[in-house]
């Protein structure tokens, strides 16, 4: 398979073992076979834009992020943790959370 799809499978991978999720959660979400994504995972199967919007949407991501391969530096990768952690939140708390930060950064 082209190097193309071993990054993107890369890419799918390491997005996935970062929100701890398993590639059978990972496959269910995105309504694919385990098989079908360890394959694109490793690189020996190539999907499809529409197979692979649908991977991103279950990581909770735009299909960019499994087609950005540049390296990131430290402060993007501590950005793109942090808002992870802030995505799936509910208005509430990022309320709360907006205040302890305005707190903490004399805003």
């Amino acid at each position: 398979m082209s190097s193309i799809s071993k990054k993107i499978g890369s890419k799918i991978a390491e997005l996935r073992k970062k929100q701890k999720m398993t590639q059978a959660v990972l496959a269910e979400k995105a309504k694919i076979s385990p098989d079908f994504l360890s394959r694109i995972e490793r690189g020996i199967n190539s999907a499809s834009t529409s197979r692979l919007n649908s991977i991103a949407k279950a990581l909770g991501f735009p299909l960019k992020e499994l087609l950005d391969f540049e390296e990131k530096n430290t402060h993007e990768k501590e950005m793109q943790a942090i808002v992870y952690l802030l995505r799936r939140r509910k208005i509430k708390e990022l309320k709360k959370v907006q205040r302890l930060l305005e707190v903490l950064f004399d805003e």
